[in-house]
């Protein structure tokens, strides 16, 4: 039986709405599978330990929602819903008013619509949406004997301190083992001005993302600052596309000129001043580099009044007391791509380049305009 185009359309659109029902491809790597079961059943049995030492109880019915927060806490951590104010004040909110309706309400299934309604309305106002809240309202209007007679102790215990110590087991955690939680916030401008970071003033801004968002109407359950990050990685992963195998080697300043830690704070001063750099690496004798020593380290250690001329500092001041240790490298063989964030929004004037432990060229601002300029000229 053939059938007319119409029909066909039809036909096929109804198979790609049926392929919505198959189960889609969780994109995440091993490290975080493991770290999500091993955090979530740490997580569980911690808490029922510390609730049997402390209290002499465990409720064994209370697992269900705590389990469900731990799922959240531990292997989806990143997730709007799974952020401490969500997971504190929601469960809260949810039992005082499983509680109230179990109480005010004599029909139990009229009591759980209306507490889960209830729970919802709430939790949209507090901005505190967390999913397994909605089992604690069900087990406070369902629940057995032993939780009708809690009354409102049952928010306090087992609600209220099981969710705190889960949620700070989920903190020491995630910290532990250096995961991002809670959530970053969108940063500001690092110079306190109204203006976005350069990286941010060009591609696709906060303020795109958030209109974006706004108008799907529904709930898109990723931070802004981790969208942000997502959308600035897919852009520099495009640049690098376009880029082609340019490298910080291809681009960077071999000649460098760097200063001993030993060096007292005056002569590195003369020196930076001498070449006009922004910033100095702080090198060994070896070569193997120990910092960097910046303007604004040199206007921090400035004694008497700032905005002295010359500055001026004791003799006996040496360049690793006021030096910055923790150091962003680069190396040859890294994608110049990867450091546009870095040099372009990211606050920094200039990077040491570095293979093994020694420096061996330097990468500023004005390296990558110049490689970013010629290599647009280029495919011109």
């Amino acid at each position: 039986m053939r059938h007319t185009p119409t029909q066909q359309r039809r036909n096929q659109a109804f198979l790609l709405w049926l392929r919505r029902f198959l189960p889609s491809r969780l994109h995440v790597s091993r490290r975080e599978r493991v770290l999500g079961t091993l955090g979530a059943s740490l997580g569980v049995l911690i808490t029922l330990l510390i609730g049997q030492l402390a209290l002499g109880s465990a409720e064994p019915w209370f697992i269900a929602p705590m389990g469900a927060v731990a799922i959240l806490l531990f292997a989806i951590p990143s997730s709007q819903l799974a952020q401490p104010w969500p997971t504190l004040a929601g469960n809260l909110a949810a039992a005082v008013i499983g509680v109230s309706c179990a109480r005010w309400i004599p029909a139990p299934w009229l009591a759980a619509g209306v507490a889960l309604g209830l729970v919802l309305i709430v939790m949209f106002l507090l901005h505190c949406l967390h999913p397994p809240a909605g089992g604690v309202a069900m087990m406070a209007v369902l629940g057995e004997p032993a939780i009708q007679e809690l009354g409102y102790r049952f928010v306090v215990w087992p609600v209220g301190i099981n969710v705190l110590l889960l949620l700070l087991a989920a903190i020491a955690f995630n910290a532990f083992t250096q995961r991002n939680y809670p959530n970053r916030i969108l940063q500001g401008s690092r110079h306190h001005t109204r203006d976005l970071p350069a990286n941010h003033r060009v591609g696709a801004t906060a303020d795109d993302l958030m209109q974006t968002i706004a108008e799907r109407a529904q709930l898109l359950d990723v931070s802004l600052a981790d969208l942000q990050e997502v959308v600035q990685a897919v852009e520099v992963r495009a640049h690098q596309r376009r880029l082609g195998d340019l490298r910080c080697r291809d681009v960077m300043s071999r000649d460098v000129i760097g200063v001993s830690p030993d060096a007292s704070v005056a002569d590195a001063w003369r020196r930076l001043a001498h070449h006009r750099f922004r910033a100095l690496p702080v090198i060994t004798d070896q070569g193997v580099l120990q910092g960097i020593v910046s303007l604004r380290d040199f206007l921090d250690a400035t004694e008497g009044r700032p905005g002295n001329d010359p500055p001026c500092w004791s003799a006996e001041r040496r360049v690793r007391d006021i030096m910055t240790s923790r150091v962003h490298t680069a190396r040859p063989d890294q994608p110049i791509a990867e450091l546009v964030p870095l040099l372009g929004g990211g606050g920094l004037h200039q990077v040491p380049v570095v293979s093994g432990n020694s420096v061996v060229g330097m990468l500023s601002q004005s390296d990558l305009v110049a490689a970013l300029f010629a290599q647009g000229l280029g495919r011109a």
